[in-house]
């Protein structure tokens, strides 16, 4: 909601307070930032990635379909 109601810069500075371990609670607040530039939260997505709990494999998978089957960003596919 805030994100959407212009405090963009203030989300930003929340995601990146958390911790990557706290990996439930980094993909669900990256989820509610959904046009935040790709290159301010790769580092958290490739921990993300590498996971080994299949619940933030599964969460993260679907946020990157998602923001890319939605993305018209070229930046994006790059």
């Amino acid at each position: 909601m805030l994100w959407r109601r212009g405090e963009k810069e203030f989300v930003e500075q929340e995601i990146a307070k958390v911790s990557v371990t706290d990996q439930i609670a980094l993909i669900n607040v990256i989820s509610a930032a959904p046009d935040i530039a790709l290159s301010k939260i790769s580092s958290h997505l490739d921990a993300l990635i590498a996971s080994p709990n299949p619940q933030v494999n599964t969460l993260t998978g679907s946020y990157l379909a998602a923001r890319l089957a939605h993305s018209e960003a070229a930046e994006d596919f790059d």
